[in-house]
């Protein structure tokens, strides 16, 4: 016998009258059932992050981030049962827009795996409901396919297409096995054809939200940065030239290695322009921006206070690069280019300068850190010493050789 809409409505409400009559035992076995199907499905999320996207597990902006990204759909499906009618509006539950946050502000691993995670959520709390589950992760699915390597905001409405096939396949596969009437299917993809429409615009807005309140950077908002007439570079390009010179190279350099190693060219990329930015403040401490007939500062200062010159460029760097309201993402890059190690020309100097039997202590002359934590940032270190080292070598008239380079490196 075919299951009707009518029958099917019927049969959940003898369920519920049944649950209604075993008492307050049979309630409280179901509260303590939901919230146990619910946990499950969010400890598996909880794994997820946990062994798989260590960083995104230690940073709590983050995780609240993220809870509300898989609260939303879950909280649209709960209004979706309570509201009675004969109009499918679970097809308006929008699963692709946690799919597409989470894609363009993590990645697309977690964007498909938090589809799966939503999916279920769903379907869980519309009770077991198999076909919204399905759909919603097949157009979740295509949604996070399509903003995987976003580079515009108008990219974003191309989305629309696939969001609606994904719920195309679903619900006509599912509806055809069922032997569901033409016109319940039509209505369905009616419904799915305006969750298509909506979620790319909603996600459009909430992707601005979301990088002002969070103070992160989605690949569109790196594409912003990605610009060296940005007042920075500008401003580093007149007062430090030699700086800027290297910092071009070392972008290249990085950008090529980001792409050989599949880590995140583009925030490598920007991340390697704004690196060195502090070096504006004292330009004439760097030997790239010395010029040979006026001689070297450091030859008339200690070897102290060369290395507090040079390594105060870190901090420099930082508090311009919070002036002009750069995401976190690209002022890490800042103090990890050099991370923790030792400013050996002059530390060496100084050794040399003591008096025999003498101690030196190394702190002042290593950088204040932290360590590269992420690929790019590990990148951009490699690189910005190998165009050093390289630079160093041609004015010494040698020409580097990979060989001499990995040697020096190490």
């Amino acid at each position: 016998e075919v299951i009707t809409s009518g029958a099917k409505a019927s049969l959940e409400s003898l369920a519920e009258a049944r649950i209604q009559r075993g008492g307050t035992g049979t309630m409280i076995g179901r509260i303590l059932g939901t919230v146990g199907h619910v946990a499950i499905i969010v400890m598996l999320f909880v794994l997820y992050v946990k062994f798989i996207r260590r960083k995104i597990y230690k940073d709590n902006a983050q995780l609240i981030l993220i809870s509300f990204i898989l609260i939303f759909p879950a909280l649209l499906a709960f209004l979706s049962v309570q509201v009675h009618t004969r109009f499918p509006l679970e097809y308006l539950i929008l699963i692709p827009v946690s799919s597409m946050l989470l894609t363009i502000l993590f990645d697309s691993r977690t964007g498909f795996y938090g589809t799966v995670i939503v999916a279920l959520l769903v379907a869980g709390i519309r009770g077991n409901d198999y076909n919204v589950a399905l759909a919603g992760l097949s157009a979740g699915a295509f949604a996070a396919y399509t903003v995987r390597d976003l580079r515009s905001r108008s990219q974003l409405f191309q989305s629309i297409g696939y969001i609606f096939l994904g719920y195309l396949i679903a619900i006509a596969a599912l509806s055809f096995e069922r032997g569901a009437p033409l016109t319940e299917i039509g209505f369905e993809l009616v419904f799915a054809a305006g969750n298509a429409l909506i979620s790319p615009v909603l996600t459009f807005g909430l992707v601005y939200a979301v990088e002002g309140l969070f103070n992160t950077a989605s690949d569109l908002k790196l594409t912003e940065y990605d610009n060296i007439n940005h007042p920075l570079l500008r401003t580093l390009a007149d007062e430090a030239p030699g700086t800027y010179h290297h910092t071009m190279l070392v972008a290249q350099l990085a950008e090529n290695a980001a792409i050989a190693i599949g880590a995140n060219a583009l925030l490598t990329k920007v991340g390697a322009y704004f690196h060195d930015i502090g070096k504006v403040a004292q330009p004439h401490d760097f030997i790239e921006n010395q010029i040979a007939d006026h001689g070297n500062v450091h030859d008339s200062i200690s070897a102290a206070e060369s290395a507090k010159r040079v390594r105060d460029h870190v901090t420099r760097g930082i508090r311009l690069a919070e002036d002009h309201h750069l995401p976190e993402k690209i002022i890490d890059f800042i103090p990890m280019h050099h991370g923790t190690l030792r400013i050996s020309f002059f530390y060496q100097r100084a050794l040399e300068s003591m008096t025999a039997g003498g101690v030196l202590n190394d702190a002042p002359f290593r950088y204040p850190g932290p360590k590269p934590n992420t690929k790019e940032t590990a990148i951009v270190m490699l690189a910005d010493a190998s165009e050093a080292i390289a630079r160093t070598m041609a004015l010494r008239a040698e020409e580097p050789t990979t060989e001499m380079l990995e040697e020096e490196l190490h």
